[in-house]
């Protein structure tokens, strides 16, 4: 298929879509973003669904990086972003009742948040269940106390006891115990979990004390108070897990959760929660009810806030930015975001695994002009592939500069002087994606490498994926997403496979050094030399080995009804609704 100056295939026998580029507001989105996968019988391990990429790795090259902070002292957003800046919703005296409408472009397939896949759950498991620890939105990065009151870190770093917050029910009335909490955190030790990176830290889970935890590790991990303020960490009822079973749990959770679900649609296409009586910050939540819809296309969701019909759209279109901030009855909340556009290269194959190669690419590749054309001027030039929220992201490290005359001499450096072919992977329904490849499509033939693009059904692009059946994919920004703000889990998960099972985010990266500096960095207790680390790290990834290509730092854009208040979407993405309430 020929589209508008660039050469798009498809795969018909795995029946992939292509969407028809002719200009950025004709682009549709697909039924089935590429975050929704785990479908039919196929599961995904969650660490590549909710921190795939998460790697905390700043690109660095020749030019300045960005800045944390704009002209107008916005914290994380450029100038440009600033123009049409809403702060998170109004505060004022909460008021109470109400039902809030929350349409995404995602569907639950399981409520049981040690076995969940898409990220398009874990919204929804933190409404339901909590956890030990908890991260909310703001300039502290830091784990707050959640379900743990406290806990105490042995000299050592080789033992965490948690004291767990006494009172504490569960949405059948039942007492939190920390039996719960050991049943709930041993689950994920199990070898079919989906979620378990967090039981590779430790050596066991036990129970000290009717409401003493302690954790056990294997070796000094500073990152395990984030990783237990994950969702996959909820803490759920042992007692009423061990009697309905995984299957029946699932469908039916029980949690310490703000909401309870109450109803579903084939499919969770609507999943409908409602107040939990026995939430145990007292007086919350605010709202009677939530309904989550699943609603597939970006345009329909806009127009279900601007007509009253929904209260938050997620995932509102770049282009629209700029009107919406000017509609009546409507707030655009424009935040930062923890990850960025960005590619996954697959290293494993010639001749991407030749740094000169990959450097190359990183070169030839116009950022400036994929933020003005995709994304509208707001988003900004990365200096890693997880945007600026990272808690140790090194603002002054610089972004790779385009400059095509540095890229040919790098391939001419190389085995293959001259150019080569190469398939861009690209999931359908994703307009943003779609039109940067476009754009990297022109720019990298000036280097001799001619690019096909290969527009696969969701399902099929990740697939490929992760089965490696590829040279180059390009998933959503959202997919370099991760809830813990710490750079433990992220880089142990993307380079470091040889402690953590994984295979680098599916990118057959591997790299001794980058191995060495990942065991010093993530036990290290000084938190000054574990940043110096990081750093070293960062440098050497993403700069020195180019295993990834970082695009842009990009902003989420969440459209919300004017009568909303108290509410805010955090750089995850991962919102939480029980501090919001409805205006009357």
């Amino acid at each position: 298929m020929q589209g508008k100056g660039f050469d798009m295939t498809t795969s018909t026998a795995e029946g992939a879509e292509v969407a028809a580029i002719g200009g950025h507001a004709d682009l549709k989105r697909s039924a089935c973003s590429m975050r929704t996968l785990c479908v039919g019988s196929m599961r995904f391990r969650r660490w590549a669904l909710a921190a795939l990429a998460a790697l905390a790795i700043p690109v660095v090259a020749g030019c300045g990086g960005s800045s944390a902070t704009n002209s107008s002292g916005n914290p994380g957003l450029s100038n440009a972003q600033s123009s049409i800046y809403t702060p998170a919703t109004p505060g004022g005296t909460p008021v109470r009742g109400g039902t809030a409408v929350i349409d995404r472009a995602e569907a639950p397939e399981s409520f049981d948040p040690v076995n969940a896949g898409p990220p398009g759950e874990t919204v929804m498991d933190l409404a339901i269940f909590d956890q030990l620890a908890e991260t909310f939105p703001g300039a502290n990065k830091e784990p707050q106390p959640g379900l743990a009151k406290s806990w105490t870190v042995s000299k050592n770093g080789l033992s965490v006891v948690f004291q767990i917050r006494p009172g504490v029910e569960f949405s059948n009335g039942e007492p939190l115990t920390g039996e719960d909490v050991v049943f709930s955190l041993k689950r994920l030790e199990e070898p079919e979990a989906v979620s378990h990176f967090a039981s590779t830290l430790w050596k066991r889970v036990v129970l000290i004390g009717p409401m003493t935890v302690e954790v056990q590790l294997k070796k000094p991990s500073p990152g395990l108070i984030g990783d237990l303020s994950q969702s996959n960490t909820s803490i759920m009822p042992k007692k009423v897990f061990q009697k309905e079973g995984e299957k029946a749990f699932a469908l039916h959770p029980i949690g310490t959760g703000p909401f309870i679900v109450t109803g579903t649609t084939p499919g969770n296409t609507t999943v409908t929660m409602a107040r939990n009586p026995h939430y145990w910050r007292h007086g919350r939540p605010y709202l009677d009810r939530l309904v989550w819809n699943q609603v597939p296309e970006a345009n329909s969701r806009v127009l279900a806030v601007r007509s009253g019909a929904a209260t938050i759209a997620t995932g509102t279109p770049f282009s629209q930015a700029a009107s919406l901030k000017k509609t009546p009855g409507v707030r655009l909340l424009v935040r930062p975001f923890s990850g960025s556009a960005w590619e996954i290269v697959n290293n494993g194959v010639a001749p991407l695994n030749e740094v000169n190669v990959r450097r190359a690419l990183a070169y030839a590749t116009p950022r400036e002009e994929i933020i003005k054309s995709v994304y509208h001027g707001l988003a900004e030039m990365p200096n890693n592939v997880f945007g600026n929220q990272l808690k140790d992201w090194d603002p002054s490290v610089p972004t790779f500069r385009y400059d095509i005359a540095e890229a040919r001499r790098l391939l001419k450096h190389s085995s293959v002087p001259n150019g080569f072919d190469v398939t861009i992977v690209i999931p359908t329904g994703e307009p943003e994606v779609a039109l940067t490849a476009a754009i990297e499509q022109s720019a990298w033939a000036q280097i001799g490498v001619h690019v096909k693009i290969e527009a696969l059904q969701p399902s099929s692009a990740i697939n490929k994926w992760f089965n490696l059946k590829y040279q180059i994919v390009m998933p959503p920004p959202e997919f370099s997403v991760v809830e813990n703000p710490g750079p433990d889990q992220a880089a142990l998960e993307c380079e470091d496979y040889v402690d953590s099972g994984i295979n680098a985010c599916e990118s057959n990266y591997h790299s001794p050094k980058a191995i060495a500096l990942i065991r010093k960095a993530t036990t290290e207790q000084n938190s000054s030399v574990r940043r110096k680390l990081f750093g070293q790290i960062q440098r050497l990834v993403n700069f020195e080995e180019a295993g990834y290509l970082s695009i842009a730092f990009v902003p989420t854009l969440t459209l919300v009804s004017d009568s909303l208040r108290g509410f805010d979407n955090p750089p995850t993405g991962y919102f939480r609704m029980e501090q919001a309430w409805l205006q009357r």
